[in-house]
């Protein structure tokens, strides 16, 4: 039998990194689309509407992310796509603050959780803005299977919703579980794992696939 290495999905690290220090889904000027409202621009502003072209919720915010599990982040008070020196908060579909700005990054809930950034390091809230995990990570990724990929101290884990490690911290990068497994990727350098081997662990963190180039 001939022996074949799985094709693995090389997205860079560098995008899921960025994803969470800035919200991939944070929309530049333009329309996006999820969870039955769409994201516009107007006059600098982004705000929302629905799919028969209505406004649902005005244009009043600097950058906002597309809704998810009913929610959305949205930042006043920034400047550029990044909303440099603005505050994030949540809002629901009818335009209301769930959540007041006071964070200094979101990213969207999953699994009911968000991700939020105080102080330079990020940590988890619930959907009343309680902090569920303090703020400790470097980076850190929405959860996927009950798992989220964390960053700290210049390694990789994965914690539960408790906050604990599942997973302890070793490896160069990280990506979120699907179907059970997640990649890996050890021995590279910087935020794209350079001339490191990635492979596949279960849950356990036990490899089903060993590194491989």
């Amino acid at each position: 039998m001939i022996k074949t290495k799985p094709v693995f999905l090389l997205m860079p690290c560098l995008f899921v990194f960025l994803s969470v220090l800035i919200g991939c889904s944070r929309q530049q000027p333009g329309i996006a689309q999820r969870d039955t409202l769409f994201l516009i621009s107007l006059n600098g502003k982004v705000g929302y509407i629905d799919k028969a072209g209505k406004l649902v919720v005005n244009p009043q915010f600097d950058v906002a992310n597309n809704f998810s599990e009913g929610l959305a982040g949205v930042c006043v008070g920034g400047k550029d796509i990044f909303c440099e020196g603005g505050k994030w908060g949540y809002i629901d579909k009818a335009g209301k603050y769930v959540i007041n700005p006071q964070f200094d990054g979101v990213y969207n809930f999953s699994e009911g959780l968000g991700v939020v950034k105080i102080g330079g390091k990020w940590g988890y809230i619930d959907k009343a803005g309680k902090l569920v995990v303090n703020p400790q990570f470097d980076v850190a990724y929405n959860f996927s299977e009950g798992l989220a990929g964390v960053k700290f101290s210049d390694k990789w884990g994965f914690i539960d919703k408790a906050g604990k490690y599942v997973i302890n911290p070793q490896f160069d990068c990280a990506y979120n579980f699907s179907e059970g497994l997640a990649v890996v990727c050890v021995g590279g350098k910087g935020i794209f794992c350079e001339g490191g081997k990635r492979g596949f662990i279960d849950k356990a963190g036990k490899y089903v696939w060993n590194p491989t180039n």
